[in-house]
């Protein structure tokens, strides 16, 4: 395996990691934010269409309301939809069933990528990585939600996980590890991910400890496995939906870069230099210190030299997307992470002191505010705060949970103790950090989770909305006396999952088949594109850039 040995022997300080440590973290890291909400934001269109491809047994190409999913292969709904069949049988309730896909994914990914450092670095920095890449903040919300992302970032950390041992292993599992890894990264996202890691097994060579006859076999293997297996649902769907092939190669083949006959390029942006530090801290800045320290072992050690073209080439391909997304950043977190922990026994504990200071203070502050939030929006102690929180979400109705506070006031002197601890060295600030992460993300998903699910779900607003109608009225929609329809999909997927009465789809249909329409926008929107509607019942929120459901005659 690809393990390097510093030349000059030093005797490292003894580490005062605890497994458990590592385990409890991720264990309440993960759980937290799982369970307990409605649908956020893009949860509700993955799910419609799990919900939808079970219902309708459409496998190959996944359909709602008359929109084919073509964005990418339906692999992810393949494995939703399993994890939802197989759970609910269980009474599990469905978003969690669905969700529980993304916990093992994420859980994999750590322990693939805690394997992968110890072949890559030793065992002694093996647990490490966990630890900084849960505490990158950027990472929190895709990694407890319906989402493709995970599978996205077990595909990245499995191939690195071949890379680490390939010398060690016989060389068609090495090659099928890599292709595999290929392969998901392809039917998460279609081709540029697999291109940017194809392009960096290819670039690796340049350097002579990767030019070697079996890392070139292993390279073959991985090739002639991969065409194959990522061939499989291009070619079905090339048999059985023609036209929807050619949509998606044209429209969709390049995923963030468009598709053949519509590339989407843009010139170098500077968003991602904005937004890597606070979506990636604390692993960019000590990875930064690495490259510092390593000077030109950087390039010359063949480990490192991996780690570095990684980093570089990922960013290369960030820099012309013309639609710049944070989660995109996810592509360079494992290197990052790998560089960030090989120097970290060597942060000088005045750096080390000024992280963990950093995440006390930091943290410390967060949760006063929460703490003090909560307290004052669900008991009205402070008019100013209940006011402003009033204003950003309108809808939420103060109480008070016994069980909330209790799980909240657990965990708090659990973080008081962890970072009560003297002679802070590197290893102990990313743990610190780590933990400060997860107690935040606990109070948020415990005092804070029923205000952030009335935010951020639509629930409360289909449910304001049909209180505005008359009962008369109410009636008549539940006996199918009359209808309403949309052709908004965004607007179709949210009320047909929490309403009363369904609404029909006028997407490719006449819009005037109902007495009623109905439509998910925010209301300058909605004025700009229907200037002549008089509004008969809308939800509403105060703040102007907030979608409401809007439903006019």
């Amino acid at each position: 395996m690809l393990t390097y040995s510093s030349p000059e022997k030093k005797i490292l300080p003894k580490s005062y990691e605890k497994p458990w440590l590592l385990i409890l973290l991720t264990l309440i890291w993960l759980w937290a934010g799982i369970i307990g909400r409605d649908l956020w934001g893009e949860e509700g269109y993955l799910y419609a269409y799990i919900n939808s491809m079970i219902e309708t047994q459409r496998w190959l190409l996944p359909n709602i309301y008359g929109v084919p999913y073509i964005s990418s292969s339906p692999f992810y709904l393949w494995l939703g939809g399993i994890s939802k069949l197989s759970l609910t049988s269980i009474g599990i309730p469905e978003y969690i069933s669905v969700r529980f896909l993304t916990l093992v994914m994420i859980s994999t990914s750590l322990l693939v990528l805690g394997i992968a450092t110890k072949n890559f670095l030793g065992h002694r920095y093996s647990r490490v990585t966990p630890l900084m890449t849960i505490g990158c903040v950027g990472i929190i919300l895709f990694s407890h939600n319906i989402s493709q992302l995970p599978l996205l970032f077990f595909s990245l950390n499995l191939y690195s996980y071949a890379l680490s041992q390939y010398k060690a292993n016989k060389i068609f599992r090495t090659g099928l590890l890599i292709s595999l890894s290929w392969m998901v990264a392809f039917y998460i996202q279609n081709l540029p991910p697999v291109l940017l890691l194809m392009f960096i097994s290819i670039c690796l060579t340049l350097h002579p400890g990767w030019r070697n006859r079996q890392y070139y076999l292993v390279l073959l293997v991985s090739i002639f496995i991969f065409l194959p297996l990522a061939a499989l649902w291009p070619s079905a769907l090339y048999i059985v939906y023609p036209t929807y092939f050619d949509m998606w190669l044209d429209l969709y083949s390049l995923g963030v870069y468009g598709g053949f006959s519509l590339p989407k390029f843009s010139l170098p942006t500077w968003y991602y230099f904005k937004n890597i530090i606070w979506y990636t801290f604390p692993a960019f800045p000590l990875a930064v210190w690495a490259i510092i320290k390593l000077k030109q072992e950087s390039y010359k050690n063949p480990i490192y030299f991996f780690f570095s073209l990684w980093i570089a080439l990922g960013f290369i391909f960030l820099l012309f997307q013309s639609d710049p997304e944070n989660n995109q950043l996810i592509l360079i977190i494992p290197p990052l992470v790998f560089l960030a922990t090989s120097q970290i026994d060597t942060l000088k504990r005045e750096f080390a002191a000024f992280l963990n200071w950093l995440g006390i203070t930091t943290f410390g502050l967060l949760a006063l505010f929460i703490w003090a939030e909560y307290i004052a929006i669900n008991l009205n102690l402070s008019n100013e705060l209940y006011a402003r929180s009033t204003y950003f979400n309108p809808l939420y109705q103060p109480h008070i949970s016994i069980m909330v506070i209790l799980i909240a006031l657990t965990f708090t002197p659990i973080w008081l103790y962890s970072v009560n601890r003297k002679h802070i060295e590197g290893r102990q600030a990313v743990t610190n950090w780590a933990t400060g992460v997860t107690f935040i993300w606990l109070l948020m998903m415990t005092l804070f989770l029923s205000w952030l699910d009335t935010s951020k779900s639509p629930r409360p607003l289909i449910t304001e909305l049909e209180n505005m109608i008359p009962e008369t009225t109410l009636n008549k929609f539940n006996k199918l006396q009359v209808c309403a329809n949309s052709d908004d999909l965004k607007t179709l997927i949210s009320w047909n999952e929490y309403s009363q009465f369904k609404i029909q789809s006028s997407i490719n249909k006449p819009l005037n088949f109902c007495q009623y329409r109905i439509l998910l926008s925010t209301e300058q929107e909605f004025t700009a594109k229907y200037p002549q509607v008089r509004t008969t019942w809308h939800a509403t929120r105060q703040r102007k850039k907030n979608n409401i459901f809007i439903l006019w005659e």
